[in-house]
């Protein structure tokens, strides 16, 4: 039995910490068009999303069309590629409504590129250099 549909999410990353988009194009590999196409994506910590659906009103054999999810990686995730999954529930031409297999599609979790240190890493080396000027003061007086 062959998959009803192709799928290409290019490549999707997102820093640590962030959100963002994934697109993924979705191909039509029946030979017979299917309408209603509900597609449902289900993530694991540390990717999230709060916006999990999509649809598709009708794809004819061969025929692709791009639908987008908002996704996110906690602070916690480590820099590497997460799987998310996505099913689809689809109408047939004789009206039989239809589960796909799920699909596996790649996110890449990055370095956060919120750009120089982190402000308490700052503000405690700040601490440190006054703790010591302070301290080496009252040493020589």
């Amino acid at each position: 039995d062959t998959p009803e549909f192709a799928l290409d999410s290019n490549g999707t990353s997102i820093g640590v910490g962030q959100s963002g988009n994934i697109d993924v194009t979705v191909t039509n590999t029946r030979d017979v068009t299917l309408t209603d196409i509900e597609a449902q994506l289900f993530a694991s910590s540390p990717i999230s999303t709060d916006d999990d659906t999509a649809f598709i009103a009708e794809l004819g054999p061969g025929e692709s069309e791009t639908i987008t999810f908002s996704v996110s990686a906690d602070g916690g995730a480590i820099e590497k590629t997460y799987p998310v999954s996505l099913d689809f529930q689809y109408d047939e031409p004789d009206g039989d409504t239809k589960l796909s297999d799920s699909y596996s599609e790649p996110i890449e979790v990055t370095e956060s590129d919120s750009g120089g240190g982190s402000p308490l890493v700052l503000v405690g080396g700040l601490v440190l250099v006054l703790v010591l000027a302070v301290g080496g003061y009252m040493r020589f007086r």
